[in-house]
């Protein structure tokens, strides 16, 4: 009889002695740790790179542009050849300064006077914008003019002017800080009282340095925490880190959401605390919380009026109403050329120039010509 049982253990053959072609070429597994935070980077991909842009499709002299609406900006500028290619009518005798978001300060180089409009709608606005030589957008449009048109107060216009696009492969992050008059909202950076800037032109949250470190926040240093912001003038800055999760509410009420934030830390930023164009829109900022808003105009020499008007070629529904009134809208221009020496001028009826409630509940029309600082 055979034995089968099993072989001693000293002579039992192993899987390396009987397949030695197996062992010599299988491949030896390394144990890499997970990265933190402050491990060294892989190198910078500029496809991880995602940001959301908030454009405002417009017309400018019938040419179709795609703006950006800038709450940090004291008045409306614009790229200076942009200007010279569509043929636009220039001022070189205009010039000003203004600061930026780095600190420095430009010198534009004219002012360009216009016909705007809102894409889709009538109403045309005679605007000037001053122009600025390596400007990173072809138009901006500034505080004073989206405020009186209530294009980020009001829900509704806010969902039919505004659209977004999202970008790809960017190199950098824009902070367009153009002037030195923003709305600031009043809130609680962990638990304690700060306003902060409420920056239309910043495509992320930044925070300044020195603030950071007196407010005691953690800041990681390392080189994969530091972003490359770029201003209106087309120069560029490394930021010096991140603080994360870092809490912000608007408002001292303590039923208001609190959000957790990471902020991009600037050395000599224009604010202490800077509120990005995406958490504004999405938290509704300008219209949900409005009641912490804080926003001075300041007085200014450079003061001007700026028409408003009716564009009759915008559709053929458009002018047929138009026509219709043909009588009424005379009757309202000739009210208007007076309206420049008389306190009482003339008032279109048309609903979307109602700008301000009354207690009474009703709804004051915006003058035929409105006194803008611009």
């Amino acid at each position: 009889m055979v034995d089968r049982g099993c072989a001693p253990e000293a002579t039992r053959p192993t899987l390396k002695a009987t397949r030695p072609h197996l062992e010599a070429t299988r491949p030896t597994r390394e144990t890499t740790p997970w990265p933190t935070r402050d491990a060294t980077p892989r190198p910078a991909s500029t496809a991880s790179l995602l940001s959301t842009i908030y454009e405002i499709p417009s017309l400018l002299n019938g040419r179709h542009v795609k703006a950006l609406g800038d709450t940090c900006a004291k008045r409306n500028f614009m790229r200076e050849d942009y200007a010279v290619r569509c043929g636009f009518n220039v001022d070189r005798d205009s010039a000003m300064s203004v600061a930026i978001g780095s600190g420095r300060k430009l010198t534009t180089t004219g002012v360009a006077s216009v016909r705007f409009r809102f894409e889709n709608e009538p109403e045309i606005y005679s605007l000037c914008f001053h122009l600025l030589p390596n400007c990173i957008y072809d138009v901006i449009l500034g505080k004073p003019f989206l405020k009186a048109t209530k294009t980020f107060s009001s829900i509704v216009n806010t969902v039919s002017r505004v659209k977004q696009r999202v970008l790809a492969s960017l190199k950098s992050y824009d902070l367009l800080y153009l002037g030195d008059n923003a709305p600031r909202f009043t809130g609680l950076i962990n638990g304690r009282h700060q306003e902060a800037l409420a920056d239309t032109g910043a495509k992320v949250m930044i925070m300044d340095e020195d603030y950071a470190q007196a407010a005691g926040l953690p800041i990681r240093r390392a080189r994969n925490h530091c972003t490359q912001l770029r201003f209106v003038d087309g120069s560029t800055a490394l930021t010096s880190g991140m603080a994360y999760q870092v809490d912000w509410q608007f408002g001292h009420d303590q039923t208001v959401p609190l959000h957790k934030l990471d902020f991009h830390i600037l050395k000599n930023a224009p604010a202490s605390v800077i509120l990005s164009d995406n958490f504004l829109f999405q938290t509704k900022a300008f219209t949900e919380y409005d009641c912490y808003l804080m926003d001075e105009d300041d007085e200014d020499e450079d003061a001007y009026f700026f028409a408003i008007d009716i564009d009759r070629k915008f559709s053929q529904q458009e002018e047929a109403f138009t026509q219709k009134n043909t009588k009424s809208s005379s009757a309202k221009a000739n009210k208007t050329t007076s309206s420049t020496t008389s306190h009482n001028p003339s008032r279109p009826k048309h609903d979307s120039w109602r700008i301000k409630d009354e207690p009474n509940g009703k709804c004051n029309n915006i003058l035929w010509h409105i006194h803008l600082h611009q």
